[in-house]
């Protein structure tokens, strides 16, 4: 459900400016909540008879090249991109972007990591770009500590 609420909004946004849309998902990790959201903007353009290959040219997820989790990146509608943690370089030439999603992924960061992140994610957006961050709601010690083991579990699954 959250998915068609994102590709209405995108759909209206895109209706301002008739160009290609560029979306840019950092922290996407395997590239899933990307995929299934281009999957479902191909599709609404498809069936509005407003399909131009332009616009469904493969998306970007971009994730750190030193993350803990094994990802099988093999959607083929999307790009994959790295940063290095290391040096703090991110890929240069990117463009720029209509709408940028950071979906759960700035708490892994640090502080300073998250900083060059922000700052980087103002350069590729494009004039009126949005910005759609979704985080964790730590505001207890108990909705942190369960956070911890929902992350726990998951590296034990992975």
């Amino acid at each position: 459900m959250e998915i068609a609420k994102i590709v209405k909004y995108l759909q209206l946004e895109q209706q301002k400016d008739n160009t290609s849309f560029r979306c840019l998902d950092i922290g996407g990790g395997n590239g899933n909540m990307l995929s299934t959201l281009h999957h479902f903007w191909s599709s609404l353009l498809k069936d509005m008879n407003n399909y131009q290959e332009d616009q469904l040219l493969p998306w970007i997820c971009l994730d750190s090249d030193q993350w803990i989790e094994t990802y099988s990146r093999d959607h083929t509608n999307i790009s994959y991109l790295f940063f290095d943690h290391e040096t703090n370089q991110f890929p240069s030439n990117l463009g720029n972007f209509d709408v940028i999603f950071c979906m759960v992924s700035l708490h892994h960061m640090t502080l300073e990591i998250r900083h060059l992140v922000l700052s980087f994610i103002f350069t590729l957006l494009k004039p009126n770009g949005k910005l759609l961050i979704k985080e964790h709601d730590c505001d207890t010690n108990e909705t942190r500590q369960f956070i911890e083991w929902e992350h726990h579990l998951y590296h034990l699954l992975d």
